[in-house]
């Protein structure tokens, strides 16, 4: 199938093939008409399959055909981050841009008397976080009586970070006559629950199977000592040195550590997290997307929905607590039938955390070790047994709280006994049979120190 005037306006298609796609993928040739007729629908895709422009094509396109098209307010678009609302509406303005449509972003951190500005001035689209949403709502500065079409995207990630009572309160107070559009990459029971109630006959779309990561990526992981990762990180940032990178941390507190570090050593890095103000966060991803600086240090905020051009590499400096994380983070590369890399930094205290990620992907990551970095603490060998159930941790997830919105779970806690696994102890234990062998081999070899994406683990030939 190609792009043909039948299904978007010639303009449109204009727009669409300068930004550099020559034909629909599997999730947009699916959504398209059912969009077009009005119709409700939920939907999931593997990531970086274009997810966005799949809801965000046939939206203008049902505006374009309206006979009175320029009237305020008919679409809004919820998103659980900042960070998405930026991308999609970014992608709403370009696409908008030949049209008189105007699309506005309505999100915490920001001036709200410029939002309220912008909505007067006639927004006919609105991306918007939960929280700024209600709270123009409760101050009565936003209409909503005209809304035509709802869009929920990330709605699993919504209610994983505790705003379901949130979600359905904006969902009460809007039009009970409205086309609604699902997009989640799982479907627990919080959200089937959602689209019983209120969507209409939704007609479901999977284009790829639930957790499953693009074949395009090549992933292992690198055993090595928790003490030893910012060495780590130093040297696949001077290996890689011609490809951009985001790194994932678990938390905010060690994603301030390792910016630390690693701007004391003089590489070219960014940083972001919830709690860093919302002009450092846009500062952060702009010089990122410009390929102004190499790295770019994250928690799970940036493991949803961002869309770098051609990214070639993700680190996991930590594995995430939740195995479904690992599939969304390294979904940031390997995107648009490009190549990708990515590899997990893996100590001994997260083997649960590896034996969770590899049952969920159905087979074992390979591993590797880095030159001089040979780990002390054994990481036993993994296998595909279902992991067992784990109710120790203290989950610290970078939730964030915008004014007028309140969690009503903290998603950042399991039940049972807390336990600080970032400071945990280790006891020290002699080398494995298998660590042996491989400080063996690696003991006289010196650093790979290929450029770009020619760096590849030295037991394999990827």
């Amino acid at each position: 199938m190609k792009f043909t005037e039948a299904f978007l306006n010639k303009d449109l298609i204009v727009r669409i093939l300068k930004k550099g796609y020559s034909k629909p993928t599997d999730i947009q040739t699916q959504v398209f008409e059912p969009i077009l007729q009005g119709k409700d629908v939920t939907a999931s895709a593997q990531t970086g399959t274009g997810k966005t422009a799949a809801f965000v094509w046939p939206i203008l396109q049902s505006m374009l055909s309206q006979e009175n098209n320029n009237k305020p307010l008919q679409v809004i678009v919820l998103t659980p981050t900042r960070e998405l609302a930026y991308q999609v509406f970014e992608q709403f303005e370009y696409f908008a841009q030949p049209f008189n449509i105007t699309p506005a972003l309505i999100i915490g951190g920001e001036k709200i008397d410029k939002q309220i500005e912008q909505i007067n001035q006639g927004a006919q689209i609105i991306v918007a976080t939960l929280g700024r949403l209600i709270d123009l709502n409760n101050q009565d500065k936003i209409d909503l009586s005209n809304i035509q079409t709802l869009v929920l995207d990330e709605a699993d990630r919504m209610l994983d970070l505790g705003f379901e009572q949130e979600l359905k309160e904006i969902l009460k107070f809007l039009p009970a006559q409205k086309q609604t559009l699902l997009f989640s990459a799982t479907y627990p029971e919080s959200i089937k629950s959602i689209i019983s109630q209120y969507l209409t006959d939704p007609l479901f779309i999977k284009s790829a199977k639930e957790n499953t990561v693009n074949k395009d990526i090549k992933q292992w992981a690198y055993e090595i000592d928790k003490k030893d990762k910012p060495q780590a990180i130093m040297q696949m940032l001077n290996e890689y040195i011609e490809s951009q990178v985001i790194i994932f941390c678990k938390t905010k507190r060690t994603v301030d550590l390792l910016e630390g570090i690693l701007s004391e050593h003089g590489f070219s890095i960014r940083a972001i997290h919830a709690d860093k103000s919302q002009n450092a966060r846009n500062s952060a991803m702009k010089q990122f997307k410009n390929k102004e600086v190499q790295a770019l240090i994250a928690t799970d905020i940036a493991a949803r929905g961002l869309d770098i051009k051609q990214l070639p590499l993700v680190i996991n400096y930590d594995l995430p607590f939740v195995p479904e994380d690992y599939i969304h983070r390294i979904g940031r590369t390997g995107r648009a039938g490009k190549q990708g890399i990515a590899i997990s930094l893996v100590c001994a205290d997260q083997f649960d955390e590896l034996v969770a990620i590899e049952h969920l992907l159905t087979h074992i990551i390979e591993r590797d070790m880095l030159t001089g970095l040979v780990p002390s603490h054994n990481v036993p060998i993994s296998n595909l047994d279902k992991p067992k159930e784990k109710e120790d941790k203290n989950i610290t997830d970078d939730v964030e709280i915008e004014a007028g919105q309140k969690p009503t779970q903290n998603p950042g806690k399991k039940k049972g006994p807390q336990k600080n696994i970032q400071n945990a102890k280790q006891k020290e234990k002699p080398l494995s049979k298998r660590a042996k062998q491989k400080q063996k081999e690696l003991k006289d070899k010196p650093p790979i120190k290929k450029k770009g994406l020619g760096l590849v683990p030295r037991s394999k030939n990827l």
